[in-house]
């Protein structure tokens, strides 16, 4: 993937340039055409290990951002009520 937005903090991965996540794949500076295609090559020559994206992707549940968006309506409903 390129690195933009949040995607670097999704990885855990703050900081500039392209940067390889073992097993799961690599960070690509965005434009860098070179950089994506090398990564998309090293990628389909050596596939990420199914089970660790998974259990990566599967850190990430709906209960904290279900709670957090909650909180924030229910902080702005408060506001307006007042």
């Amino acid at each position: 993937t390129t690195d933009v937005g949040g995607i670097p903090e999704i990885l855990g991965l703050p900081g500039p340039g392209p940067r390889r996540v073992e097993g799961l794949g690599t960070l690509v500076t965005p434009g860098d055409d070179q950089g994506l295609a090398t990564a998309i090559a090293e990628l389909l020559a050596t596939p990420a290990e199914p089970t660790r994206v998974r259990a990566y992707a599967e850190r990430w549940g709906w209960e904290e951002p279900v709670a957090l968006l909650t909180k924030t309506f229910r902080d702005a409903l408060a506001e307006v009520a007042v």
